[in-house]
């Protein structure tokens, strides 16, 4: 005859105690609870169960939904607002070489969408053609020198801290960009409606920038578009961000200095809105500089317009 170590109460042989500190023991052990669940059930009266050959669709059913909201959290969670910076790293890490869509990522998506429309119109220009290759080799060379220097390198970034902006912060970035489309935007697109008014300055314009005069008028209208988008942003949230960008290499790791930046959700997109403190974006140790074209990036205007 066996006794519960944890009650004392008789027990028949191989029958397991349905106490409370048997239950527990059990589970800190295996996790499960169901031999102990088997003893309970042949000391209980039986009745029908209205679930019997139910029951295995249900746990499936309800499993799946468990798996759904895990999914919803991770991908719609609280870190969507670093979507611009992952996207970023993406980019660098793949080796794009294209400076208008290194620029896109950290943009937000109705503004990077405008803003690519806005090259493409651009790139009719054969002075800005030749611009836009010769940016190309730029990066390409940057990519080699890395690639020189350090064996399979990537970027990522190392999260400190994140802190939600408030209500009066928000409010003051509101008022910020207001001023920035007011005092600098709005300029260009006063300008390029004179000039689309006056046949003379439209054909001078086209002159100078070498372009067709009817690509003339396609990239001035694509870029007053552009600058349109942002005259009514609307901030609804944001984040000031603090940490380190590093690049590994191999077991080697080049790290900046731990930087503060903002990104903010304006008009229901994540972007990048600059960076507000701390040290050096620049990796240590890295005495060529091969990673200063990506610290540039970082440095960039807010908003990342251009």
């Amino acid at each position: 005859m066996a006794f519960c170590e944890n009650c004392g109460k008789q027990l028949q042989d191989g029958e397991k105690c349905t106490c409370t500190e048997s239950v527990e023991q059990v589970t800190e052990n295996t996790g499960t609870v169901e031999q102990v669940s088997e003893s309970a059930e042949a000391e209980a009266p039986k009745r029908e169960n209205p679930l019997k050959g139910k029951e295995k669709p249900l746990i499936i059913a309800a499993a799946a939904v468990v798996v759904l909201l895990i999914l919803i959290k991770i991908f719609s969670g609280s870190k969507g607002y670093m979507e611009p910076i992952n996207d970023f790293m993406k980019a660098i890490n793949k080796k794009n070489t294209s400076s208008v869509e290194l620029n896109a990522t950290l943009m937000p998506d109705f503004g990077a969408k405008l803003y690519k429309k806005y090259y493409a119109k651009q790139l009719k220009s054969d002075y800005y053609a030749d611009v836009y290759d010769d940016r190309k080799d730029d990066f390409e060379d940057y990519y080699d020198d890395c690639d020189d220097e350090y064996d399979r390198w990537k970027l990522s970034f190392e999260m400190k801290k994140s802190t939600k902006l408030d209500k009066d912060d928000l409010e003051d970035i509101q008022d910020e960009l207001d001023d920035y489309y007011d005092d600098y935007l709005e300029y260009y697109v006063d300008s390029y409606e004179d000039i689309l008014d006056d046949e003379d300055d439209l054909e001078e314009f086209a002159d100078s920038w070498e372009y067709e005069e009817k690509d003339a008028t396609a990239a001035l209208k694509a870029f007053m578009n552009f600058c349109k988008a942002y005259e009514e942003l609307k901030v609804t949230a944001g984040y000031e961000v603090k940490g380190k960008f590093i690049v590994k290499s191999g077991k080697d790791e080049y790290k900046t200095d731990t930087v503060e930046f903002i990104v903010l959700k304006v008009n229901g997109d994540w972007t990048y809105y600059g960076v507000t403190g701390g040290g050096s974006l620049y990796f240590e140790d890295d005495e060529e500089g091969c990673f200063d074209f990506i610290s540039n990036f970082l440095y960039s205007s807010k908003l990342s317009l251009y």
